[in-house]
């Protein structure tokens, strides 16, 4: 099962986001990933309204936080030269001009940053993508990654 269809499954079965009884950890957070799924996944229904938008992701952040959950925040900086990504940025920017409502605004990501300042929680933007600082850090701290990007999905 892809991570889409996790989505999917999810998204059909609500209680699916019951099984977790995570407390007291720490959590890496791939932020790319949550500020969009939580634009996505939250049905914000109107382009551009941040209030709303804000109001949830500090009530996601106030979950954990009732949980005694301790989130790191991480954001993917300019992607590398080796143009690894560069196909897909262009696409997704064609795609933001054709369909923008079928995309996350650009504005949710400053919303997000500025509940993660409000809220006083510790995020870092890499140098470049990522996956590896992700995936470094959770081993430092030897927690979990919450992320739905397929390259935290392997056995």
């Amino acid at each position: 099962m892809g991570v889409p269809s996790i989505i999917v499954l999810a998204k059909k079965n609500p209680s699916f986001w019951e099984v977790c009884d995570f407390m007291d950890i720490k959590l890496v957070i791939d932020g790319n990933c949550l500020y969009n799924l939580l634009y996505e996944y939250l049905n914000i229904d109107t382009i551009g309204n941040f209030s709303e938008y804000a109001e949830k992701v500090e009530m996601f952040f106030m979950w954990l936080f009732d949980r005694r959950i301790t989130p790191y925040v991480v954001f993917d900086g300019a992607y590398d030269i080796d143009d690894k990504k560069i196909e897909t940025l262009k696409s997704r920017s064609q795609q933001r001009i054709e369909k923008p409502e079928d995309k996350t605004p650009i504005l949710a990501k400053i919303t997000f940053t500025k509940i993660l300042e409000k809220l006083r929680i510790q995020y870092i933007k890499c140098d470049f993508e990522a996956d590896r600082d992700i995936q470094m850090l959770a081993n430092d701290l030897k927690c979990p990654v919450l992320s739905r990007d397929s390259d935290f999905f392997h056995l």
